[in-house]
């Protein structure tokens, strides 16, 4: 929990440091690499530029996926933990779901884009926000 809440804190600073590089953006160079195998479209291609994109933003879900799993962990039994993952999983896979459906219409995956471009700094801190909470949620509260 503690860690979580770190990230997010320092998540919510780095645009106030910007000497220090941000460990949570995908890097330049392995961008490069990954828009090269998204543009040829074949399914290995979407298999390695999956894996590539998830390795480089596991820090973002992942720190809120593993904070979650200690409060559930430290808070209940068994089975009502199982329960509440399932709950939990559901909220975590439905905005995916409903994601998809928007970049499936080329209409509306242009309007989605270019709300989120419009609006990527507060997007950005409110997940970082986010993060504390959960985070010293799971400190105190666990």
């Amino acid at each position: 929990g503690a860690l979580v809440a770190a990230l997010g804190g320092g998540a919510l600073v780095q645009p106030y440091l910007p000497g220090i590089p941000n460990p949570f953006h995908t890097p330049k160079f392995a961008w490069e690499r990954i828009r090269k195998s998204m543009l040829k479209g074949t399914q290995p291609a979407a298999a390695v530029s999956g894996f590539l994109v998830g390795l480089c933003t596991f820090p973002c879900s992942g720190g809120i996926y593993v904070a979650v799993l200690g409060l559930v962990a430290a808070k209940t039994t068994y089975w009502e933990g199982l329960g509440y993952l399932y709950v939990y999983n559901l909220a975590f896979v439905l905005p995916l779901v409903i994601i998809l459906l928007v970049v499936s219409n080329r209409r509306l995956a242009r309007r989605a884009t270019t709300w989120e471009r419009g609006h990527t700094d507060l997007i950005r801190r409110g997940a970082a926000v986010a993060m504390v909470v959960v985070g010293l949620a799971t400190v105190f509260l666990a």
